[in-house]
C-alpha cells in the first residue's frame, strides 16, 4: 500500500495544486459574470433613458 511520505507528496504535489486551480477558475468565472450583469445594467439603464427620452419628444410633437 501506499507509504505516509507518498500520500503527502501525492496531495502537495497533485491534489493541492488542483484544487487551487478549479477555485482560481470559479472565481474568475463570477467576477466575469458579475462585469456582465454591471454591463447589461448600464445598456438597460441606457435603453430606458432613451424610450423616456422619445416618449417625451413625441408627446411634445402632438401638442
Amino acid at each position: 500500500m501506499i507509504d505516509e511520505k507518498l500520500f503527502q507528496m501525492l496531495i502537495s504535489f497533485v491534489v493541492a495544486p488542483l484544487v487551487a486551480f478549479v477555485g482560481k477558475v470559479i472565481f474568475d468565472r463570477i467576477n466575469r459574470n458579475e462585469q456582465t450583469v454591471i454591463a447589461l445594467a448600464i445598456v438597460g439603464e441606457r435603453c430606458t433613458l432613451c424610450r423616456l427620452k422619445l416618449k417625451q419628444a413625441l408627446k411634445s410633437k402632438m401638442r
